[in-house]
């Protein structure tokens, strides 16, 4: 446990600044991400359909044999990872420092992978798509995009100084 506290404070030191504009968009990008996910999972474990009210197929995606791994629903881990980045934005916002939700924002890019996988199940192999799932593939998408600006602008500002 020590490894990794001391791992986490070397990699914050070095981690980029991330302004407060930033911050609150990620707290709201997240914020969303996470009610749409809560949603799903609290519609899961109550053995309900989310009513899709613009395109169909949310009752085929959510009761697919995709939409949970083992007993744990996918969407649950959804409301798990927008969850982390609102905790860590929140703590980054009231402790003035960048460190927690730049660690947080390294991530987002397995949040892709895994939405990207998601889709392609949705579009190809289930053969329908769910508005609420393809909500929470757009906030996902957001909370990559900001990593990418964020990483890049840390990049070119390590370039400058070298």
């Amino acid at each position: 446990m020590n490894n990794i506290i001391r791992t986490y404070h070397a990699y914050a030191e070095k981690a980029p600044t991330v302004s407060r504009a930033i911050v609150g968009s990620v707290i709201i990008i997240a914020f969303l991400g996470f009610l749409d996910a809560f949603y799903l999972t609290l519609m899961h474990f109550i053995n309900r359909v989310p009513p899709c009210s613009i395109l169909e197929g949310c009752e085929t995606v959510t009761s697919s044999a995709y939409a949970a791994i083992g007993p744990i629903p996918v969407a649950l881990l959804g409301a798990f990872y927008y969850a982390f980045f609102v905790i860590s934005a929140l703590v980054s916002f009231h402790k003035r420092t960048s460190a927690p939700l730049s660690v947080a924002l390294f991530v987002t890019p397995i949040g892709m992978v895994f939405t990207l996988y998601l889709i392609v199940l949705q579009l190809f192999i289930i053969d329908a798509i769910c508005i609420y799932c393809m909500g929470s593939a757009l906030t996902s998408s957001l909370l990559f995009g900001v990593w990418l600006a964020v990483w890049s602008q840390h990049y070119r500002h390590l370039r400058t100084e070298a």
